[in-house]
């Protein structure tokens, strides 16, 4: 086990950007094999297979996200109800959108791939969030890309969250507000938390 990325002084825009910069360094291929070690380890993960409703996430791949498209896809073969997030036009909130087809996924306004129905799915009824994030620590705080439509998510959610990250953005500790939640895991290619 490696030691963790010390955060010191650092401000949390500090930390983005070294996780940007990070991400920017990695080749496809690179990202595909990290992608594809989380995918496993969150697939064969006692909460996924608790796990009924799964709100998930389409990669950015533009920003080297966590590719998450071999989760959703086997959530659609288990069966299991696959939830996308859309932003809403003019809100700080998501909505909650039933998918049943990655392929009709269209990217909006910021380039970000978003499901097309309309079958909403209240909050309540999600048993496990896969969280996109940009940095974690070890006390299982995240860092996302700062707009804050996460952490209103998860203000409003009490099943489990599981964030999805690069181990070499993973600190020992950083920044988190009073209205940070942290996570309850958080998966890297080379560790589960807690």
């Amino acid at each position: 086990m490696s030691i963790p990325n010390y955060s010191g002084d650092f401000t949390k825009d500090e930390i983005r950007e070294k996780a940007k910069s990070y991400r920017a360094g990695l080749d496809t291929a690179e990202v595909d094999q990290i992608s594809r070690l989380i995918a496993l380890t969150v697939l064969q993960s006692e909460v996924y297979r608790k796990a009924e409703h799964i709100l998930s996430y389409a990669p950015i791949e533009k920003n080297r996200e966590i590719d998450t498209n071999r989760i959703n896809h086997q959530i659609l073969r288990d069966g299991k109800v696959l939830v996308l997030p859309r932003m809403k036009p003019d809100s700080e909130y998501l909505q909650l959108v039933q998918t049943t087809d990655l392929n009709l996924l269209d990217k909006n306004s910021l380039r970000i791939p978003e499901p097309t129905g309309n079958q909403y799915i209240d909050i309540e009824k999600i048993d496990l969030i896969l969280v996109p994030m940009l940095a974690g620590d070890y006390q299982l705080n995240r860092l996302g890309y700062g707009k804050g439509y996460y952490d209103r998510l998860l203000g409003h959610y009490s099943g489990k969250s599981c964030g999805l990250l690069y181990d070499e953005c993973l600190y020992d500790r950083i920044p988190a507000g009073k209205h940070d939640r942290p996570l309850d895991y958080i998966i890297t290619e080379k560790r589960i938390l807690p």
